[in-house]
Formats: C-alpha cells, sequence, structure tokens
C-alpha cells in the first residue's frame, strides 16, 4: 500500500485506502467465501421449512397459505396498516380503524417492531401473503445464524457440528409451531446474540456485545424482551458461578460482572425507549388489567408430560391447555443423558446447566411462576411463550456433550440407548395418551438408533481416517437431522390446520384487493373525515386493510374504556375486541358513523340479525360487482347515514356530569347519552338524573311461555336466572301484539354467554298457532350470545295490532339469563334533537391521521364534544419522568392558545369554548414517543463512550483486535477496519523511523509486521477461532 511524504517535523501520515470496482468485488467475495458456513447456516432451515410448508400445501403447492389463526384474523391487517403507513397513507402514530381511533405505536411495538418487517413494507402489496412467507423464513435463517454465531464462538464447535445444532434450534417445535406468531420468532434470533454478549461482559468486560441485541431485541418485540430479559438474570448467575472459565471470577471479579450487567442492562433497555415507552402507555389503556390474576399456587401439569414433547410429532394444542413447545431433535434427546456421563465434562458445568434446566421447568410447572413470565397474566392462548428458553439450555447442554464425546465410553452410549428404548417401549405399553405410537415412538426410536450409529463411529474412528471422512460423517449427521426437523414441521402444520385451519391466500387477496377498491370509489364521493363501516366480513380487522376507520377492531393492546363504552350502546363487544354489530340510529350517528358497506344477497338485502343495515340509510351508488374466491357474483353497495354528526360538534355541557354510562341496559344508556347531549336531561342539586328524554320505550311482552325448560335461581344477587333444556323442543316464548308502527328492538342480558336461537313468528288463523316457517321476513332469525351474535338487534316494524312471537330456543344444555329487553323506538323524537346537535358541527378545514383543524360555533352552555377516545397518560409520577409535557392524548389548541382537554363519560376528549366562533386544532403526540427519542440518544452517547473505552483499555478486546487484523494483513482489498490508538502510535513511530538520517537506523523501532496495512484488512475473526474439534 503506498504512503505519502510528509515534510519534516510534520505528522506522518497513515496509509490511504485505494478503492476500485475489482477490489470492491474482490473483497466482496471473500467476505462471502469466509461467512461460507453462516450462509449455509442461514439456508437450511430457510430451505427445510419451505418443503415442509410444500408438502403441507402452502400455494403454489395446494389450497392454504401461511394465514392462520391470529397471523390470518389480525397481524396480516396490522402489516397491511403499517405497510400503508410507511408508503404515506397512514401515520405510526395513530390508527383510526381500530376500536373508533387509537395509539398505533402499541401496536407496532407489540406486533410489527422487528425488522424483519422491511420485507414486508418494502415487497409490493400484491405480493403480501408472499412476503409474509419470505419474512418467516428469513427469521428461521437469521435465527439459525446467530446460534450458529454462538455456538463457534463461545462453545468452540466446529463448523459442520454447528450446522447440525443451528439446525435443530431454528426448527424447534416452537419455531415451527410460532410461525403463526411471527412477532415472537425475533427472541430466536437474538437470543443467541444477548447470551454471547453477557459471557463477554461477564469474562472480560466488553459491554456494546450484550447492549446493542437487548436493545433492539426490546424494540423488535418488548413482549419477549421482557422475557429474555427475565431469562438474563438466571443465566448471569449461571455463567458468573459455574459457566465462565475466567480466572478474573473471583469475588471482587464477580462483584463487578454485577455491576456491569446492572448498568449494561439499564443501557439496553434506554436503547429501545423510544418503542418501550409508547408501548407501556399503550398498554395502560387496558392491558395491564386484562385478567384478574390469581397467584395461588398451582401446578400446571405432570413433570412426565414433559417427556413426550421432546419427541418428534409432538403437538399437543395452541389453546391454552396446550403443553410446552421444547422439542428440539432427538439427536438432543440422546446427548443430554451424555452430557451427565461425559468424565470430560466437570462437575460444576453441570451443576450450572442443571440448575438452568430446574428454573425453566419450574418456571413452565408452577402457575404462578408462570404468570410472572407472562407479565402477571394467564395467556390467551398460546402458552409457554418463553419455551424456546428451555431448547436454547437443552441444545447448549447437547452441544456441550457432542463437543466432548471421546469423554463417554461405546458402553455408555450403547447402554443409554438400550435404556431410552426400553422407558419409551414402557410408556407405549402402559397405553399413555400423550404419545402417538406411531408418529413419535417409534420414528424417534429409528432416529435415535441412527444417531447412535453415526456418534459411534466418530468416537471409535481407526487412526488413518481423514479430516474428510469424519467430515462426511458429520454431514450425514446433519442430513438426518435435516429429515427429522422437517418431518416434525409437517406434522405439526397438519395438525394445526386441524386445530385452528389455514386460510386460503385466494381468499385474502380477492377479499382486499376489491375491498380496497370500494373504498377508493367512496373516498372518490367523499374525502373528508368521518368513519365508515361495514356489514359483512373476512376477519374482524379488516378495516385495517381497507382503510376504513370505524369500530371493528381486535388487539391485545387494547383500549377498556372505550371498548366499555362501545358495549354500552349495543354493539358486538368482547374483552379485546368490538365489531360492528348491533348498530342502531342514536348509536352510529352519535359516533359519526356515515357511510355503511352492505353486500347484497342473490335475493336482495339480508337484514336480520347480525347482517342488519339500517333501512334509514340511502345508497350513494350503485353498487361495486365483483367474483369472490369462490367464482360467486358479489355486489357491494355503500350506503350514508344522514344524520351522522362530524368528529366534533356543540352539545350541552351538563353531559360532564355523567361520569360513566352502565352496561346492563343500552337502551337505557343510549337514551341517556343522547338525551344529555341534546341538553334533555334535567339534573338535581347533587347532579343525579330527574328526567331524561325516552327514545327507547319498553314494549310490555308479558310472561313468557315456556316449554320443555327448567327454570332456577343460577346466582341470585345478580339475577341470573338458569334455564336448563329438558326432552322435546326446549323453548322460550315471547307472544305479544305490537302495539305500533315503531321498530323493535331486542337485548338479552347475561353474564355467562350459551348460544340460543331465535326465531320470529307472525300469528296464524289457518294454525290457531305461532307460524315460525321460513316465509317473508319470518322463520330463523339469529343466533344470540355466543360468538358475535350478543348485542342490540332490530326485530322491525310491523303493523300494528299484528300478532308476533319471539322464540327463544336453548341450543345447549342450558343458557344463563338475567333480563329480556324489548323496546320500541321513537324515530320522530331521535330526529328532533339529532337535528339540534347537527347544526353546531365542527366544519373539519384540515386534516391528517396526526392532526384536525376546524372551526365551530358555541353557544352558552355548551361543550365541544368529540368522538375521539380519550387515553390515559399514566399517574402522575409516570407523567414527571416517562413523557413530556407536550406528550400524551391530543394536544388541544384554540385560537392558537393550548387548552386542557376534557374527559367526558370516561371515554372521549371534550372541549370547553366560551360562546362564539372558534378556530380548533388537535394534535396527537404518541405518549413517551419524544422522552423515548431522547433517552435512546442518551443511550447511544454511552455506547460511543463505553466502545471508546473498550477499544482503549480492554486488554482482551484489544488483543483481539489486533489478531484479527494479524490474520488480515496479507489482504489488499478495500474493506476497511478501524485502528486502534496504540496501533497508530506504532505506526506514526514507523513513520518518524523511516524519516531519521540512516546512520540513526540502528536506532529504528521494531515493528510488527503483521500489524502494516491494518486499514485495509478485512475480517476473519472465525478463522482465529481455536474451534476445531475431533468431529470436524
Amino acid at each position: 500500500m503506498a504512503t505519502t511524504s510528509s515534510k519534516a517535523g510534520s505528522a506522518p501520515a497513515l496509509p490511504k485506502v485505494r478503492f476500485s470496482k475489482a477490489g470492491i468485488a474482490g473483497g466482496i467475495r471473500h467476505w462471502i467465501y469466509d461467512k461460507r458456513f453462516y450462509f449455509v447456516a442461514f439456508l437450511i432451515p430457510v430451505v427445510l421449512t419451505y418443503i415442509a410448508y410444500a408438502i403441507f400445501g402452502i400455494a403454489p403447492f395446494g389450497d392454504h397459505s401461511v394465514l392462520c389463526l391470529d397471523l390470518n384474523g389480525q397481524y396480516v391487517y396490522y402489516f397491511e396498516a403499517i405497510r400503508d403507513a410507511f408508503w404515506g397513507d397512514g401515520s405510526i402514530f395513530y390508527d383510526w380503524s381500530r376500536n373508533l381511533s387509537g395509539n398505533f405505536m402499541g401496536i407496532i411495538g407489540y406486533y410489527l417492531a422487528s425488522p424483519f418487517t422491511l420485507i414486508v413494507i418494502l415487497l409490493p402489496e400484491s405480493m403480501l401473503i408472499t412476503s409474509l412467507l419470505i419474512m418467516q423464513l428469513s427469521k428461521l435463517g437469521a435465527a439459525a445464524i446467530t446460534f450458529c454465531y454462538f455456538l463457534r464462538r463461545r462453545r468452540g464447535m466446529g463448523e459442520v457440528p454447528s450446522l447440525i445444532f443451528s439446525t435443530l434450534y431454528s426448527m424447534m417445535a416452537y419455531a415451527v409451531i410460532q410461525l403463526i406468531d411471527p412477532m415472537w420468532i425475533d427472541g430466536l434470533v437474538f437470543l443467541p446474540l444477548i447470551m454471547a454478549g453477557m459471557e463477554y461482559l461477564i469474562d472480560d468486560g466488553r459491554r456494546l456485545n450484550y447492549i446493542i441485541p437487548l436493545g433492539l431485541m426490546f424494540v423488535a418485540n418488548f413482549y419477549i424482551g421482557y422475557m429474555i430479559a427475565f431469562f438474563c438474570i438466571i443465566y448471569f448467575i449461571f455463567y458468573t458461578f459455574f459457566g465462565s472459565e475466567s480466572k478474573k471470577l473471583d469475588g471482587m471479579g464477580k462483584l463487578s460482572a454485577v455491576g456491569r450487567f446492572a448498568y449494561s442492562s439499564v443501557v439496553g433497555g434506554l436503547l429501545a425507549a423510544a418503542m418501550i415507552l409508547p408501548v407501556y402507555f399503550a398498554l395502560q389503556q387496558g392491558k395491564f388489567e386484562f385478567t384478574d390474576p390469581d397467584y395461588s399456587f398451582q401446578t400446571q401439569f405432570e413433570l412426565v408430560d414433559l417427556f413426550p414433547q421432546l419427541l418428534p410429532a409432538q403437538y399437543d394444542s395452541v389453546n391454552v391447555q396446550g403443553s410446552p413447545e421444547i422439542y428440539c431433535g432427538t439427536l438432543t434427546l440422546f446427548l443430554l443423558p451424555l452430557f451427565y456421563i461425559n468424565k470430560n465434562i466437570n462437575l460444576k458445568k453441570k451443576l450450572g446447566y442443571t440448575f438452568l434446566l430446574i428454573c425453566m421447568v419450574l418456571s413452565m410447572y408452577i402457575k404462578p411462576v408462570d404468570m410472572m413470565w407472562h407479565g402477571g397474566q394467564v395467556p390467551n392462548w398460546l402458552p409457554y411463550r418463553y419455551s424456546f428458553l428451555v431448547s436454547f439450555v437443552l441444545l447448549n447442554m447437547a452441544a456441550v456433550a457432542f463437543k466432548n464425546l471421546k469423554g463417554v465410553s461405546i458402553g455408555k452410549l450403547t447402554t443409554e440407548f438400550v435404556v431410552m428404548l426400553i422407558g419409551m417401549l414402557f410408556l407405549v405399553r402402559i397405553n399413555y395418551e400423550h404419545i402417538d405410537l406411531k408418529k413419535s415412538i417409534w420414528v424417534a426410536i429409528v432416529f435415535m438408533l441412527v444417531h447412535l450409529v453415526l456418534i459411534y463411529i466418530l468416537n471409535n474412528g481407526k487412526a488413518g481416517r481423514t479430516r474428510a471422512m469424519n467430515t462426511a460423517i458429520t454431514l450425514s449427521m446433519l442430513l438426518f437431522v435435516s429429515g427429522e426437523a422437517t418431518y416434525n414441521a409437517v406434522d405439526s402444520m397438519n395438525k394445526i390446520h386441524k386445530e385452528v385451519a389455514y386460510s386460503g391466500g385466494d381468499y385474502y387477496n380477492n377479499f382486499v384487493h376489491n375491498g380496497r377498491s370500494i373504498v377508493d370509489e367512496l373516498e372518490k364521493y367523499d374525502n373528508g373525515l368521518y368513519r365508515a363501516e361495514k356489514t359483512y366480513w373476512r376477519c374482524v380487522n379488516d378495516n385495517d386493510a381497507l382503510g376504513l376507520r370505524g369500530i371493528s377492531h381486535s388487539s391485545s393492546v387494547m383500549n377498556t374504556k372505550i371498548i366499555n363504552f362501545i358495549e354500552t350502546m349495543g354493539y358486538c363487544t368482547h374483552s379485546y375486541y368490538t365489531r360492528y354489530n348491533g348498530n342502531s340510529d342514536i348509536a352510529d350517528s352519535l359516533l359519526g358513523i356515515k357511510y355503511v358497506l352492505h353486500q347484497e344477497s342473490e335475493t336482495g338485502q339480508d337484514n336480520t340479525g347480525t347482517n342488519y343495515l339500517n333501512p334509514n340509510y340511502v345508497p350513494i351508488n350503485d353498487g361495486y360487482s365483483y367474483v369472490n374466491h369462490n367464482n360467486v357474483n358479489q355486489t357491494v353497495k355503500i350506503y350514508e347515514n344522514p344524520n351522522a354528526l362530524s368528529i366534533g360538534y356543540m352539545a350541552d355541557n351538563r353531559i360532564t356530569k355523567i361520569d360513566h354510562l352502565g352496561n346492563d341496559n343500552p337502551f337505557n344508556s343510549q337514551n341517556i347519552f343522547m338525551s344529555t347531549l341534546a341538553g334533555q336531561t334535567e339534573f338535581d342539586a347533587s347532579n343525579a338524573i330527574v328526567n331524561h328524554a325516552q327514545y327507547y320505550t319498553p314494549i310490555d311482552v308479558g310472561e313468557p311461555i315456556i316449554n320443555n325448560i327448567t327454570v332456577s335461581d343460577y346466582n341470585v344477587e345478580s339475577r341470573l336466572k338458569l334455564y336448563t333444556a329438558g326432552e322435546g323442543d326446549p323453548t322460550i316464548n315471547f307472544n305479544f301484539t305490537v302495539p305500533d308502527d315503531k321498530p323493535i328492538y331486542i337485548y338479552f342480558k347475561t353474564e355467562n354467554q350459551k348460544s340460543v336461537n331465535l326465531w320470529l313468528g307472525e300469528w296464524s288463523d289457518e294454525l290457531q298457532d305461532y307460524d315460525y316457517s321460513d316465509h317473508d321476513r319470518y322463520g330463523f332469525f339469529s343466533s344470540y350470545f355466543e360468538g358475535d351474535n350478543y348485542t342490540m338487534m332490530r326485530l322491525g316494524s310491523f303493523e300494528p295490532g299484528k300478532k308476533i312471537s319471539l322464540r327463544v330456543t336453548v341450543a345447549n344444555e342450558y343458557t344463563i339469563v338475567r333480563d329480556f329487553f324489548f323496546y320500541s323506538f321513537d324515530e320522530d323524537l331521535f330526529q328532533r334533537d339529532i337535528d339540534t346537535l347537527k347544526a353546531n358541527q365542527m366544519n373539519i378545514e384540515e386534516y391528517d391521521e396526526n392532526y384536525i383543524k376546524g372551526t365551530v360555533t358555541a353557544s352558552e352552555g355548551q361543550i365541544l364534544m368529540t368522538s375521539i377516545p380519550w387515553e390515559e397518560t399514566g399517574s402522575s409520577l409516570e407523567q414527571s419522568f416517562l413523557k413530556l409535557p407536550w406528550e400524551g392524548t391530543w394536544r388541544v389548541k384554540v385560537d392558537g392558545k393550548t387548552v386542557k382537554p376534557t374527559e367526558i363519560i370516561k371515554a372521549f376528549v371534550g372541549v370547553e369554548l366560551s360562546a362564539g366562533t372558534h378556530t380548533v386544532e388537535f394534535k396527537y403526540v404518541s405518549p413517551g414517543w419524544y422522552t423515548g427519542v431522547i433517552l435512546v440518544i442518551i443511550a447511544i452517547a454511552l455506547m460511543v463512550i463505553f466502545h471508546r473505552q473498550d477499544r482503549r483499555k480492554n486488554k482482551v478486546l484489544i488483543a483481539s483486535i489486533k489478531a484479527r487484523h494479524k490474520a488480515a494483513a496479507e489482504w489488499n482489498g478495500p474493506v476497511v477496519l478501524i485502528p486502534l490508538k496504540s496501533e497508530i502510535k506504532e505506526l506514526e513511530m514507523a513513520e518518524k523511523q523511516k524519516a531519521m538520517p540512516k546512520k540513526n537506523a540502528n536506532s529504528t523501532v521494531k515493528t510488527n509486521s503483521d500489524e502494516k496495512n491494518i486499514s485495509n484488512a478485512p475480517d476473519n475473526s472465525d478463522n482465529s477461532d481455536k474451534s476445531e474439534n475431533a468431529n470436524g
């Protein structure tokens, strides 16, 4: 390499790097060759999983897609939403498609923050399902790379053995099963890097190797990051006291390691603060109170039940009763006993790994401890979400045993196989219910026999056997391991499909493509800020893919207050989601649902039960027609609600006197809510309601006629009645005469949903009884309670004096009901008061996802009411330390001045205004975002300090870097390495010596020729590992 000359007395110039296309290409080729085994590690699980998918029948090899369970019902729509936000059609901070709208950062942090999400974002929307497949495979491949790195760098394993165990790691049961929840697979990717970094941290004090992957893990998925952080504490104890061979870990050395671990973990958390804080505040909206934890001591399974989970074809269930997913290959199972009987593995390591294993098994076994791993809650499906940590421990033990095979005699190998064989056959003999004889036992026996033979050959090779022969034998083992992993993956996919079903990609693509086209037509008709919904669906989160601002949404990151309010309005709600079923004039209008997409049936509108479309809504188009995935013609029309209010409108300020609405009777809640907004509610001095408008009035339907049902008290205090079905047709019949032509609504109240069927009948003079047969508008009406049918329902309008009957059939063994409500709706009274509210709506002049600006005219005694959900921003302490003053819910300005918004009925944002016309601005700042960014900057600054300190003072790191430079000294490619200060000084001294007169040449300081040209040296650190072993 050429150097520039310098004048005498000036600072010597350091070597310059010369770049060329040929040099760069050569450098890339060299780097690829040097890292070739990592590329192979990546490709193996990618290819094996794709083969498994092909055998299972994923398109184009079958009708299935990767969409299954929550990936099908939730996550795919979130990927659509974040992709739209990235390309400018939405925001990463706020989402108008979820439960009337809400913080989107919580959704991102819970589901979408993985760096692998970029694959879905950058590929075309038409390839979305394919991009999800690529993302899944890439995560498995990356997990294999990081575990291969861990084994090579920290366990000293050879290249081919590392490939065996990286394949087992990336194809473990957890990885294959959680393809349906791909956001959790990031834990497998970052875990080996975090653990390797921790070992560096303990052994020689290097901090960034631990901080960076820990921070990235918290960004990628805070939930799994929390579990790994929990595991870090256990692993730190293990490695400090049992695992490390460092001689520095005496008493003070251990104390110093504790300090480094503590503050490095904090910095790792700060590095992810811009994601952690917004997610934390989002979870405060309701996730923290999602379940009522029971910490009483309970066990969750018999310990013997863990054994079948170590065998192939071990899939149990993804529901809450499922078993831990800990399978990671029969090779691992075969090597575990060898770990303990191996004389080359010292007792301290055996005790340490046993400590790790016991901690993890007890965590799964004892329910309160298991709940702590899940953030203090019981998982809703997909239990033991940290079980990959058990597989990590098991594979570590197996890898250590494999590396030390010379410490096990042939007799012990054979004895172990015979004992395990007898044990499995015994389980077969007693007909143990958790094991499949053909798919698990015999397959496991065959593969363990193969492993026994190959290990026997490796362990007892003749002296003349070459390294190539050893490598060939190890590659044979890799081949069998790959075959077993593929077999297990296919079996798991088939069992998952049987339990929860994989969805077809054609269905999704057809639905979303045509749905987006319909929404495009709507936006051409009206490009304002409004809400829209639909009466048909593929899944509850359709709105996120279609771009509809509505009610329907399902997420673990929920706003409990707004979900409770939606329930009080009579819509369909469950603990974590809402759906646009049970709509009504009052609720739709007050919440600003201006348009409704309705799918016409072949015989016209289907307006029964949950498919109900309000007859007062008017069509704005002739319909969008298309052919669906089943080759059936479909037509969707867009209907307009003429009474829908703006996002903001002036209302009577006495609405602030109402603390909340009850959920026992949606008719009563709607009456109070609208009456108070319209100024029709009277209060006494104590702010108790004295009188209010009655838009809904109860209908006297008399006592029901009960047939073949036994009625008893279920809960006297709650007034719940138990209706138990007997012989024959168990029915509850409500027979009444229609009092007037007002629409009739029903709602049944329960606290224990058990399905019933509803039949609508009319009196027949011919039969002298009620006729429930299918004719006109009569016959089967809807199911009720279970699913999404527990809502207000409109029976319709009938001719006054007509005799009708609603028959309730107990579809199962029993049902439990508190109240049967029948109400009529006064449309004229509703129209009078909705017109009052429509007279003073906010005129929205400018808006985007995070910003709204408009004008409104207020009168005395009024408040600006919005249908924007209120979001909690934490306790006063949290607000002081975790967020800046301008962060939180919506920041409001009136006529350019910042004002404090008002929370209305514990659900919505309100703004107090003086009489007159005002310009009002709303701006959303995700709580904790700017605070998090500041903390990230602080973390980066600390990391820079740590980096400089380590490169200057850390002797092990300095030696490692010099060794890397030395190994690359002969390479003249364009790859640049950052020289150490000590190396720069040596170069400067060398330059000075060259500039001295020849007579002083004998006094030249000797330099290390191996450290020349360090600026051009590539990273060959893998080649410097002393990682070869007898097994190749």
